[in-house]
């Protein structure tokens, strides 16, 4: 097997897993809509406070619904030792990590879509022609939010409080990403979305070029231990 493949079959696995069980983005899902109900029934917005305010409140729900996926990322393979047995397969630990990061990535990213479109309902916020530029923010954000998530996830998942664990290791690091996907969906709901915009895109690649790497070389020796 290729190493593409190696990491094709992990996302395969876990999509197939997914699919019977429908745990990862069913929690994420109903866990960031009720969320959003909560926020729409605290704040009662004008049309100024909404750029200043919403953006912050939608990448809040993107948050802490995304917990519960990075939670249940390596939660399975825990069970029954089938960590080990991956582990002990003729492949580099590098494909397990970045096979979980995808699958991760890929059950966030679909949440966050039906989260989205519910959270402009609510509100009222208009991204009108600039649908391509905000997928992109949140592409961004949500690979880099779960480079880190990932690591994290192995991690805490062998502890008994590997629920606490994660968000308290987790939070610290990606506040970066927080703060410039905030930031890059607030340019948006301006007139001039030029200005600002790329800046924090620059954040979003370089933080998360920079993780990824480090992840990678680190995940062979958190897997050992």
């Amino acid at each position: 097997m290729t190493y593409l493949n190696q990491i094709f079959g992990i996302i395969k696995k876990d999509i197939t897993t997914e699919l019977r069980a429908k745990e990862a983005v069913t929690a994420m899902l109903v866990f960031g809509l009720m969320v959003i109900v909560i926020f729409n029934f605290a704040f009662n917005l004008s049309s100024q406070e909404q750029i200043t305010i919403t953006p912050g409140l939608l990448w809040v729900a993107f948050i802490f619904a995304g917990i519960l996926g990075l939670n249940h990322s390596f939660s399975a393979e825990h069970e029954n030792n089938c960590l080990q047995g991956m582990m002990l397969t003729p492949m580099p630990r590098s494909a397990i990590y970045i096979g979980k990061l995808a699958t991760s990535s890929i059950f966030m990213f679909i949440s966050e879509i039906f989260m989205l479109f519910f959270f402009i309902w609510l509100f009222d916020v208009r991204f009108t022609g600039k649908w391509p530029h905000l997928f992109l923010v949140m592409f961004l954000g949500t690979i880099g939010y779960c480079i880190v998530g990932t690591l994290f996830s192995a991690i805490a998942v062998g502890t008994r409080v590997r629920v606490f664990l994660l968000p308290i290791l987790q939070f610290p690091i990606v506040i970066p990403v927080i703060i410039a996907s905030v930031e890059a969906t607030a340019v948006l709901l301006e007139e001039d979305a030029a200005i600002g915009y790329f800046d924090w895109l620059k954040i979003l690649l370089s933080f998360n070029i920079i993780f990824f790497t480090v992840c990678v070389l680190l995940f062979d020796y958190i897997l050992e231990e």
